[in-house]
């Protein structure tokens, strides 16, 4: 996270920081909690956490722009949390998700509204 709240504007960086954060923690508490039918590409995560994981990336996106001021486009907003849920749910060890899923939300963002990068001023 240190990274991408240094290269990435600050949207990027605080959506990242969301997404990650309480879209893999509530992710996981459903997902150990609730349980139900696996995913079939990857046997240790649910359905159920992987809803949640889109859910909560959806508010957390959302409550990202709001707190910066910004109107919220939907449709990316959808997009974003649907990318983050997908790359949360690959079969990768747990170390790997907590590094694709934050930068690929910050970079995703940063392609879609530009920015500058390695900026002294957010």
């Amino acid at each position: 996270m240190g990274i991408v709240c240094t290269v990435f504007p600050k949207l990027m960086a605080l959506s990242a920081l969301w997404v990650s954060t309480f879209g893999d923690c509530f992710n996981a508490i459903v997902g150990q909690t609730v349980g139900g039918p696996k995913i079939p590409w990857n046997g240790r995560k649910t359905f159920a956490g992987s809803l949640t994981m889109f859910l909560v990336s959806f508010l957390a996106l959302w409550g990202s722009y709001k707190v910066l001021s910004l109107d919220p486009s939907w449709g990316i907003i959808t997009g974003m949390a649907f990318t983050a849920m997908l790359l949360e749910s690959l079969p990768l060890q747990s170390a790997y998700d907590e590094f694709t899923v934050p930068f690929s939300t910050a970079f995703l963002l940063w392609l879609v509204y530009g920015g500058s990068l390695l900026s002294p001023f957010w």
